[in-house]
């Protein structure tokens, strides 16, 4: 192992000549190598290579990986460094399809065969739970969504949290119809729009075919738009001119007024729900009496250290929101619509309706399984098998965990402050980047000039790269739908050693979230806008914190 030093409590002393046994202490960051450092880095290069070639899911394996990363990172020279030394082009390069297909199966984390506990969570559970009578559990319940008015990561989130309220309340979710999608059919689109004004739609983006058998192992389904005005538009006297095709032929594509139309509908004629990740918790099936001991009140909260009892909501967890339950009386309703209308001013209820936010915080459970079903069920709203198809085409070429990787949001982004120039950004990062590294580099930015500073150091690559000698031609004959380019960036930006994102994005939190979903050697959260978390902040975060991913979503499972 590249970590046994550490595990015979070896400590490194700078002014030592090698190894002293003076404590179980890595090294300070910072702390320049000895002569010893250049044999350990071998060692640790070697084990890199070995989890790269072998360690795919072997959790022992990239354990070892983990530790053996901390150690580089704050190893290697900011300044001085030689030019890079790059991969030769090759113009006849041909695809290893036989090593992009296992690279593949490696990034497949998805659980097919996965069968739920009982009484975990689902519709048995939760009408067991209720005193739901069977006469009345055969009675269809839906859930109705509006996209979120965000980019696609946001859509995303949004789109996770209602399926986990659909599954843990045993209602049937009905997708609604495509629709006109911010930064994908309309907007200041730089880079992986689709087209101006057409519309999108939820199966574009997610394999919802895996998601409904994922829903049936929790007694429950998903609809399309047409089926559900099939089975219930008449019943609920939906509007003439969607009634007229089942709905087959409607779309809200952007600017079109029957999208305004039938939201607004909807809003008056469907029940409408009041949860939202930003504005409580959901407790599962039932809020424990000892939940309520936290404080809802965020000045307080800061004021308050952590709460005693481990299975009640800290303050962080909390975050200033309350706790909430979904009751008997709301089970009642045919219909819970959400919503995506967050101006409380124009709600002539005044509430704000969106689902966007944080859902490792969203629901809290009664018991442990519970929560590690939730974890579990997220991982099922995975991108379709193409995103993954082109990704690792690019990833075997790189090099699974042979490479770092980087997002830098630079136009599509309305935080401002997150926005530095590439010599800042090379300077905040040199610590975690080994020179002549390969590195591979999504943005929105479209300066060409732009990353020169990047390419003086390391070995840059970019997607374009892919499509021709640069990058040995493994996607000269690909198709790559424009749509698609976002989360297929996402997949190979989480298969590299090391992820470095941009402070606020919701594209590269995800990152982060999958590279603990696929095992990667290194799931910490690192900025290249200047930006680092503190001690404290690195493993946790708040129920609020939309723009981090919680750990517990992959190492609980």
């Amino acid at each position: 192992s590249a970590t046994e030093p550490w595990a015979k409590g070896w400590i490194w002393d700078q002014d030592a000549t090698c190894w002293d046994p003076v404590g179980p202490d890595p090294p300070p960051v910072g702390q320049q190598p000895n002569e010893c450092f250049f044999k350990y880095k071998s060692e640790v290069e070697a084990a890199t290579k070995r989890v790269a070639e072998t360690g795919c899911h072997d959790p022992d394996a990239l354990e070892k990986m983990r530790k053996a990363e901390e150690e580089m990172k704050a190893m290697m020279a900011k300044r001085n460094v030689p030019p890079p030394t790059c991969r030769a082009e090759d113009p006849d390069a041909k695809p290893d399809l036989e090593r992009a297909a296992a690279v593949q199966d490696c990034l497949s984390y998805w659980d097919e065969d996965w069968i739920p506990p009982p009484d975990t969570i689902g519709k048995v559970a939760m009408e067991k739970a209720l005193g739901v009578s069977s006469e009345e559990a055969s009675t269809p319940k839906y859930v109705f969504f509006d996209n979120d008015l965000g980019g696609f990561n946001n859509i995303r989130m949004a789109f996770e949290w209602v399926v986990s309220f659909a599954v843990i309340t045993g209602r049937i979710l009905v997708l609604p119809p495509p629709s006109g999608w911010y930064l994908i059919n309309y907007g200041n689109m730089k880079v992986g729009g689709g087209h101006e004004g057409g519309v999108s739609h939820f199966s574009q983006f997610f394999d919802i075919d895996f998601l409904n058998e994922t829903f049936a192992k929790y007694g429950t389904t998903i609809l399309n738009f047409t089926e559900f005005v099939r089975r219930e538009g008449e019943s609920l006297n939906m509007p003439e001119d969607i009634m007229r095709d089942s709905g087959a032929s409607f779309t809200e594509g952007k600017g079109d007024p029957r999208r305004k139309a039938f939201r607004d509908w909807g809003f008056d004629h469907f029940t409408r729900a009041p949860w939202s990740p930003f504005r409580g918790i959901i407790c599962v099936p039932h809020c424990n009496d000892e939940w309520y001991k936290g404080t809802a009140d965020q000045k307080e909260a800061q004021k308050m250290p952590r709460l005693p009892t481990p299975d009640t909501p800290t303050i962080w967890d909390r975050d200033g929101r309350p706790l909430e339950e979904y009751t008997r009386d709301n089970h009642t309703h045919t219909v819970l619509y959400f919503p995506d209308r967050p101006s409380k001013k124009k709600n002539d209820d005044g509430i704000e309706y969106r689902q966007f936010g944080q859902v490792a915080k969203a629901f809290w459970f009664e018991t442990d399984a519970g929560t590690v079903e939730y974890h579990r069920l997220l991982r099922s709203v995975h991108f379709p098998a193409l995103v993954y198809e082109i990704a690792s085409r690019v990833v075997s070429y790189l090099g699974l965990f042979e490479y770092s990787s980087m997002h830098i949001r630079r136009n599509e982004l309305q935080y401002k402050s997150a926005f530095v120039g590439a010599e800042a950004s090379v300077e905040n990062t040199a610590h975690l980047l080994r020179p002549n590294e390969t590195l591979y580099i999504a943005s929105d930015e479209t300066e060409p000039g732009f990353f020169q500073p990047f390419r003086r150091r390391y070995c840059v690559y970019r997607f374009s790269d892919f499509l021709g000698p640069r990058g040995g031609n493994v996607l000269a004959d690909v198709h790559v739908p424009a749509n698609l380019l976002g989360p297929i960036e996402q997949v190979i930006m989480a298969s590299g050693r090391l992820f470095i994102g941009t402070r606020l994005s919701t594209f590269s939190s995800f990152v982060n979230r999958l590279r603990g979903y696929i095992g990667t050697p290194d799931t910490s959260t690192w900025y290249h806008n200047g930006y680092t978390l503190s001690p404290g902040f690195r493993y946790t975060i708040g129920g609020g914190d939309w723009a981090r991913e919680g750990r517990d979503l992959w190492e609980t499972l």
